[in-house]
């Protein structure tokens, strides 16, 4: 199994058609609840109902409870859309909902356990992309060492020099975020979970043909990205057209801030309703890449095994002069004497 990027579509999109509902269902029931903390969380408070202190401590408490909700609820989230794919992967009908959430619940400990995991190997990733990053700044400064001294524009210039060391930063974090695009379905499809679901998320990136791979999650991530800018600009177009006119005031900018955030709950609301629908394509779109990524994986480990260890049903049959024995374990049954 190699599928093209067209077939991959296809599969995707039969998918997402003949389980719409369920998808639909539980990514609203996950991100409803999330979306309202965040339109929550950005609305604009009347500084006359409370203090800036207060207000400060309640945006912090509505931060705080839905990076707590999405910590929790994400490996049963996970388990269950998990639960629906495999569904119809295995059986080619829809899955029902009761199917699909007795099976989260069951490997919920096995998703939390997965996602502990990513988060304890993401921190030590964090730690080697920062030393990683400041090489390169160092590197970038020592560079162009000589272009500061004697110049009026010595910040703007060091911001300059760090531009390559932000490069380098961004690369690393979107390379190792595609190398953890498995890692979601893994513990819902496969025995391992926890360190190994990780483990295995980039074995599969790597030795499931990389490139394809790479592919694969590029093409969606640009028509994502597309299709969310369509959304985005017209929120964005009057402060930019503000901030960029050569006879803009300072008062007209300021005024452009003030609507940009008096319309963001708006936004936030549009862009969700935008990802949730997003969502029902693009993860069935990566568990048709995770698929192909693992059967490509398991066919490379099989060529290997039968060049290493030759085929062992021949072996068997070889050792066997080609007859195969009429019970278990290899042996005859013992002979009975004549009377």
């Amino acid at each position: 199994m190699n599928k093209s990027l067209g077939e991959v579509f296809r599969s995707a999109w039969n998918t997402t058609k003949n389980n719409f509902v369920p998808l639909l269902v539980g990514i609203l029931i996950y991100m409803a609840p999330a979306m309202v903390l965040s339109i929550v969380s950005t609305a604009v408070l009347p500084s006359e109902m409370m203090g800036m202190e207060s207000l400060g401590g309640v945006m912090v408490g509505l931060e705080l409870c839905l990076l707590l909700y999405m910590v929790f609820i994400s490996p049963l989230y996970m388990g269950y859309i998990t639960s629906v794919l495999r569904t119809w992967h295995l059986t080619g009908t829809p899955a029902k909902m009761s199917t699909a959430w007795a099976a989260a619940k069951a490997n919920y400990g096995r998703y939390m356990t997965t996602l502990l995991a990513t988060v304890v190997i993401s921190f030590a990733a964090v730690l080697i992309i920062a030393f990683v990053s400041s090489i390169a700044v160092i590197g970038s400064v020592i560079s162009s060492a000589g272009s500061f001294y004697g110049s009026s524009m010595d910040s703007l210039m060091f911001m300059e020099a760090m531009v390559p060391a932000l490069i380098v930063m961004v690369a690393l974090i979107l390379f190792y975020s595609f190398c953890l695009s498995f890692v979601n379905f893994i513990p819902g499809m496969e025995v391992p979970s926890g360190f190994q679901a990780v483990f295995k998320s980039f074995r599969y990136i790597f030795r499931g043909n990389f490139w394809k791979n790479f592919g694969h999650t590029l093409i969606i991530g640009l028509i994502t990205v597309g299709i969310e800018l369509v959304v985005i600009l017209p929120f964005y177009m009057p402060y930019i057209s503000a901030a960029l006119s050569p006879g803009a005031t300072p008062s007209d900018i300021a005024y452009a801030s003030t609507a940009l955030t008096a319309v963001m709950p708006l936004y936030i609301l549009l862009s969700t309703i935008l990802g949730i629908f997003l969502q029902t394509f693009t993860t069935p779109y990566m568990f048709e890449v995770y698929l192909n990524a693992k059967g490509v994986s398991d066919g490379k480990d099989s060529q290997q095994m039968q060049r290493t260890y030759g085929d062992p049903y021949a072996n068997f049959t070889q050792n066997n002069n080609y007859t195969q024995p009429p019970y278990s374990g290899g042996q005859d049954p013992p002979q009975i004497p004549p009377r």
